[in-house]
């Protein structure tokens, strides 16, 4: 309700107004003083009385907390204020020592605690550890998502435009009352999709691959945008700080050598090798140089690009959440070996997966991962250790893979090249959550 007096709001049951002392039912007038006065007030006369009295004929709205000075309105409180600690104005009726109304002190008036907002439980390890797995798995389904929608997309649209003529060919060999057999019906969509896959070409392959990678990054900055999050601190983007970093490059084209001799002296079966050139035997077959750009953007470039973006920015960081450093590093690199698809790459894929983490634990960036990755896929189209290379060819490029390796490797592994900062007196927290003390650089938070 709305007191006449002051024209304050109070909780309804009141009999008098908290603030000034007026009675809800009264409605009687109220004589006020000029603005100059400086109570505000004019007290009836008849109303004074001594220090600490209950005036004539008005009621106490108030516990008396104490001795207040003077009778009537305005009379100086000499109490300790409000319980709850709440400022109030001049004429607060809870202000110890300010202005009390019908000479009471009106501190002594008692008040419902404030309100406190409830305290968050704290997870429990295995709730947060199958969080952080649930969000981890929902950015690797985005990533197939992703891949999903344009392959398709992408097929769909050329099947309409290409097959046209194809399905006027079938029509013939449907009889007259528009039954087929089921034997015929897949022997049809057999051949039909056969032949869709012979005309994609190398080109469409790296096109699909590089829209994929387009929609992928798009679709993390608007999660980004849906968090009310910085598109860094989300996918964990942020600058390199050291000239170290350029180690990475030379790394990932020695490790793609070693990598590469070790696959093919491991015994693989023929359904394993069938299986693997398969999925990648476009690659390195492109014709024309506008190819080649293609493949070198979509291959070299975005694809480990968007790959770290999402197992090493997003899927590492939460799974580091919920659990350590170690097993986040294993899972993520082990769902980075499983994006690879086949057998074959999933085993290399994984090995390089724990390096790139490795790598993202270390420069606390996903730059640094990215160009040790772009430095592996990139090394495919460096002409070495080739079908037709000489035996010594093989070696020396192994001999010197080995020690550009080790040295590029002993060099990161020694150093100190994470995104440290000077920060007197900060308490930082660094890219996966954790506490770090004084000195660093402020990292915001996974969440």
């Amino acid at each position: 309700m709305i007191c006449k007096r002051c024209f304050r709001m109070s909780d309804d049951g009141f009999q008098y107004c908290p603030y000034c002392g007026k009675s809800f039912t009264d409605d009687s007038e109220i004589e006020v003083k000029s603005e100059s006065a400086d109570d505000g007030l004019t007290a009836p006369p008849e109303n004074n009385g001594a220090d600490g009295a209950k005036a004539p004929g008005t009621p106490p709205p108030f516990t008396n907390g104490g001795n207040g000075n003077g009778g009537g309105y305005g009379g100086n409180g000499a109490g300790t204020g409000r319980p709850d600690n709440v400022p109030q104005g001049r004429f607060g009726p809870y202000n110890g020592g300010g202005y009390g109304y019908y000479g009471y002190n009106n501190s002594g008036y008692t008040v419902p605690p404030p309100y406190v907002p409830p305290v968050r439980r704290e997870k429990t390890p295995s709730q947060k550890f199958f969080s952080a797995l649930g969000h981890a798995a929902l950015y690797f389904l985005l990533f197939f998502l992703c891949q999903t929608i344009v392959t398709f997309g992408f097929i769909f649209v050329r099947a309409a435009g290409m097959y046209t003529d194809f399905f006027d060919e079938y029509m013939d060999e449907i009889p007259d009352n528009g039954y087929i057999s089921d034997e015929e019906y897949d022997r049809i969509i057999g051949e039909m999709q056969d032949k869709i896959t012979e005309d994609l070409t190398d080109l469409d392959f790296n096109l699909i691959s590089l829209t994929s990678s387009v929609l992928t990054i798009v679709a993390l900055a608007v999660t980004a945008a849906l968090k009310h999050r910085p598109f860094s601190e989300h996918t964990g983007f942020y600058p390199l700080r050291t000239w170290k970093a350029a180690l990475l490059f030379p790394l990932g084209v020695a490790v793609q050598f070693l990598v590469t001799m070790v696959v093919n002296l491991i015994p693989w079966s023929q359904e394993m090798l069938e299986n693997f050139n398969s999925v990648y035997e476009y690659m390195g077959h492109s014709e024309g140089p506008v190819q080649f750009i293609v493949e070198i953007v979509a291959v070299g470039i975005m694809g480990p690009l968007v790959e770290e973006l999402i197992f090493r920015g997003c899927i590492y960081t939460r799974l580091r959440r919920g659990m350590p450093t170690a097993a986040a590093v294993i899972i993520s690199a082990a769902a980075f070996g499983m994006a690879h698809g086949v057998f074959i790459a999933f085993c290399y894929a994984t090995v390089l997966g724990l390096m790139l983490a490795y790598t993202y634990v270390k420069f606390e960036t996903v730059l640094a991962p990215f160009i040790l990755h772009m430095g592996f896929n990139l090394a495919n189209y460096i002409p070495l250790m080739r079908e037709d290379s000489s035996p010594a060819e093989v070696i020396i490029t192994l001999v010197v893979s080995a020690v550009v390796a080790v040295a590029c490797a002993s060099v990161i592994v020694l150093s100190d090249v994470s995104r440290k900062k000077a920060v007197s007196g900060t308490i930082t927290v660094n890219v996966d959550g954790e506490n770090n003390g004084g000195n660093n650089d402020i990292y915001p938070p996974q969440r």
